[in-house]
């Protein structure tokens, strides 16, 4: 994830335009990702597969990194989710 709004490196403050692309690049994968876990059952070596991730720890990096943890754990407690 990335830093906070209003900070940057060397503490200046990140202009409006970097803030709004970084939350519209992070809103895009973010959905990407969510979506592709549905269709895939929420298995993560068949996600990191479509997505050309690498492996399924890639994919729970990115789900707690884009905020899924939430909903990866209630999708866990519904189905079996296979790693």
């Amino acid at each position: 994830v990335h830093m906070t709004p209003a900070t940057a490196t060397k503490g200046r403050r990140r202009s409006l335009l970097t803030e709004r692309g970084d939350a519209a690049r992070d809103a895009a994968q973010r959905d990407l990702l969510r979506e592709t876990l549905i269709a895939k059952g929420w298995n993560l070596t068949h996600t990191a597969e479509a997505l050309s991730m690498g492996d399924a720890s890639a994919v729970l990096r990115s789900i707690a990194a884009l905020g899924l943890r939430d909903e990866y754990e209630h999708a866990r407690g519904w189905i079996k989710v296979a790693v």
